[in-house]
C-alpha cells in the first residue's frame, strides 16, 4: 500500500516579524538565499522584484515558503519533502510503500516510527541546509543567533498519516475492509462508506486521511491544503507555547527587562502571525480555502487562538506590572536620592548658620550695618554644634515623615 505523511518539525530558523512576501524588503531575503539546484527550491525567487496579485483564480497567490528541500530517497525509497517555513516550523511530506495489512493499530505506530526515521536519516543534511540559509540572510533580519541548534525526530509531531489509493484498489475486499477501520476514529467516519461507494475521493480531517488518487496534481493539491492548515497550526502551538514559558518562568527571573522582551516578542510574532493567515487566507484559491476551513475548524484552530489571546492578555497585564513596578521601584530610588540631598542640605545649612553666627559674635565689624546685635544669631552662637546637627536631623525626620504620610494616602 501506498502510504504519505505529512507533519510540522520544528527548526531553529525565524525571519523578523513582518518578514513576508508581501514585505518591501523581502526581495533582499529571497535574493540572499543559496542558488536553487534540483533538491532545493525557492518558491518565490521569480518574483522577488515584482509581485502581481491574483495572476490567476485557479492558483495561490502567495507562498510563504522560504525554501522546499527534496533530498534523494535514502535506502527506504521514500520521497520526502522538506517545506520550510520562516517562522520556526519546517512541513515534512513522506511518500513510500508499505506493506498490506489490516491491524491499524500497528500500522500507524510502524507509519510514525518509519516517519520519524526518515527525518533522523536527512537531520545532517537538514541541518547544513538550515545553516547555510540563517547565514546566509542579511544581519537583522532573523530571530536569534545565527547558529542554529540541532533538528531531530524529537522536533517530530503531529504526524498525518494518508493511504493513497486507485479508482480500481478501492473496490478490493482489503480496502473494503481496511478504510472504514482506519477512519473509525477520525471526525468524520461516514467519509468511509462514501469513499467506498464512490461518492467521495478523499477524507482529510483528523491524522488519518484516505486519498483516491486519479490525478496526480490533484493528490499534491490536497496535501498542500494540509500542509498551509498543519504550518498555521504548528506556528501558532509554538508561539502559544514560548509566550507560555515566558509567563510562566517571569516570577522567577531576576531581569525584568529579559522577562519583558520575551513576552513583547511573543505578543509581535502571535499577532502578526494571526494577520498574516488572514492574509494568506484571502489570496488561497476558493477550493483550497474551504479546505483550510474545513481542516482548521476541524482542528480546533478558533480554541488555539483564544487560548493565545488569554496567554497575550496574561502577558499585557504581566508587561503592565513589571512597568509600574519598574517605575514604582525607579521612584523609590529618586526619592532616596533627594533625601539623600536634603539631609546633606539641611546639615550643611546648620553648620554653616553656626559658623556665621560665631563669626558675627567675634567679630561685631561684620554687622556694622545692624542697629544691635542679631538675637537669632545670638542664640545660634550659642547653641552646640552636635545640638544643630541633631536638629538638622530631627527636621529631616519630621520631613520624611510627613512625606510618607502624604504618599500613602494620595
Amino acid at each position: 500500500m501506498r502510504i504519505a505523511t505529512i507533519g510540522p518539525l520544528r527548526t531553529p530558523l525565524s525571519l523578523k516579524t513582518g518578514l513576508d512576501p508581501k514585505s518591501p524588503l523581502y526581495g533582499n531575503v529571497i535574493n540572499s538565499l543559496p542558488q536553487g539546484d534540483k533538491e532545493l527550491v525557492i518558491p518565490n525567487h521569480a518574483r522577488a522584484t515584482t509581485y502581481r496579485d491574483f495572476e490567476s483564480a485557479e492558483k495561490d497567490d502567495l507562498d510563504l515558503r522560504l525554501a522546499v528541500w527534496s533530498p534523494k530517497p535514502g535506502p527506504d525509497g521514500a520521497d520526502v519533502q522538506f517545506h520550510i517555513y520562516p517562522a520556526g516550523v519546517t512541513i515534512v511530506h513522506i511518500e513510500f510503500e508499505h506493506a498490506d495489512t489490516e491491524d491499524i493499530d500497528a500500522l500507524e505506530l510502524d507509519v510514525q516510527r518509519f516517519a520519524r526515521d526518515c527525518v533522523d536519516h536527512h537531520a545532517p543534511r537538514l541541518n547544513a541546509l538550515l545553516c547555510r540559509i540563517r547565514k546566509s540572510l542579511p544581519d537583522g533580519y532573523i530571530e536569534g543567533e545565527k547558529e542554529t541548534s540541532r533538528v531531530s525526530s524529537d522536533d517530530f509531531s503531529w504526524i498525518s498519516r494518508a493511504i493513497i489509493v486507485s479508482d480500481a484498489e478501492r473496490q478490493t475486499p482489503f480496502y473494503q475492509r481496511l478504510i472504514p477501520a482506519w477512519l473509525e476514529n477520525t471526525a468524520q467516519p461516514e467519509d468511509a462508506n462514501a469513499i467506498l461507494a464512490g461518492d467521495k475521493d478523499y477524507s482529510i480531517t483528523w491524522l488519518n486521511y484516505v486519498v483516491v488518487e486519479r490525478d496526480r496534481a490533484d493528490t499534491r493539491y490536497l496535501f498542500s491544503a494540509v500542509r498551509t492548515a498543519q504550518f498555521f497550526y504548528a506556528a501558532h502551538d509554538l508561539l502559544n507555547e514560548r509566550a507560555y514559558h515566558a509567563l510562566s518562568n517571569a516570577p522567577f527571573e531576576k531581569n525584568v527587562r529579559t522577562v519583558e522582551r520575551s513576552l513583547r516578542t511573543a505578543r509581535e510574532r502571535a499577532q502578526m502571525l494571526r494577520i498574516v493567515f488572514d492574509v494568506q487566507m484571502g489570496f488561497l484559491s476558493r477550493r483550497k480555502r474551504r479546505l483550510v476551513d474545513d481542516l482548521t475548524d476541524t482542528w480546533d484552530y478558533d480554541v488555539l487562538i483564544n487560548n493565545g489571546e488569554r496567554i497575550l492578555s496574561a502577558s499585557e497585564s504581566k508587561i503592565s506590572e513589571i512597568i509600574s513596578k519598574r517605575t514604582e521601584r525607579s521612584s523609590f530610588f529618586t526619592d532616596l536620592i533627594l533625601v539623600a540631598i536634603a539631609l546633606v542640605t539641611v546639615v550643611e545649612v546648620s553648620l554653616y548658620m553656626t559658623q556665621y553666627s560665631r563669626e558675627v559674635m567675634s567679630r561685631p565689624a561684620l554687622a556694622y550695618t545692624d542697629s544691635g546685635v542679631s538675637w537669632i544669631l545670638s542664640l545660634v552662637a550659642s547653641v552646640d554644634a552636635d545640638t544643630m546637627l541633631l536638629g538638622g536631623a530631627f527636621i529631616m525626620i519630621i520631613l520624611v515623615i510627613l512625606y510618607v504620610y502624604w504618599k500613602t494616602r494620595r
